[in-house]
Order: structure tokens, then sequence, then C-alpha cells
């Protein structure tokens, strides 16, 4: 059984539209739960079909989080951005992040 972290946005939309529809049409939250599992193969709660039901939960509103791990590929990608850049690691563990700018 899938999760809804696997779903593609396309799908995740398609399920929630089900979901809507189903509880427009009268069927209970629970049934609704096992639909979802019967139809999509998967695993989605009673309390996440409620609040896209009414509307509390939007996962399309969710920002996706950034790996800023210190790397040299992010400081590439600071330098790159903001001009001269360099990072470097402090004997306490962590980073320090140089940037100049000649103006």
């Amino acid at each position: 059984m899938r999760s809804l972290k696997e779903l593609s946005p396309t799908e995740l939309q398609i399920l929630i539209e089900f979901v809507i529809s189903l509880r427009k049409e009268g069927v209970s939250y629970k049934k609704i739960v096992s639909k979802v599992s019967e139809e999509f193969d998967v695993k989605v709660s009673k309390a996440t079909v409620i609040r896209w039901y009414k509307g509390y939960s939007n996962p399309f509103n969710k920002i996706k989080r950034i790996n800023l791990k210190p790397s040299p590929e992010l400081s590439y990608i600071i330098g790159v951005y903001l001009g001269d850049g360099s990072i470097h690691r402090k004997s306490n563990g962590r980073y320090l992040i140089k940037l100049q700018s000649s103006g």
C-alpha cells in the first residue's frame, strides 16, 4: 500500500476530488477511507479525509523542504549567485559563509 508522499501531484489531486465527491454523496468518512484503500491502494487516515473535505488542509500549500546541509555544491551555488563567496567549517562544527561584493 502506498502513502500519500508517494503520489504524484496529479494522483493526489484526483484522490482529493474523489474524497470530496464521495462525501458530498453522503458516504461516511470511515467508508471513504476504505474505498480509497481499495481503489487507489493508498493509505489515508480518517482525519486527513475530514480535513480535505472541510478545507482545513491542502497538501498543495506545503513548502518543500530544501536540503541546506553545508556542502561544496551549496557553497558553489551561493558563490555563483551572490558573487565571490566561500564556506568554512569552524572548530565548533558550525559553518561560516563569507560573501564579498565588489562594487
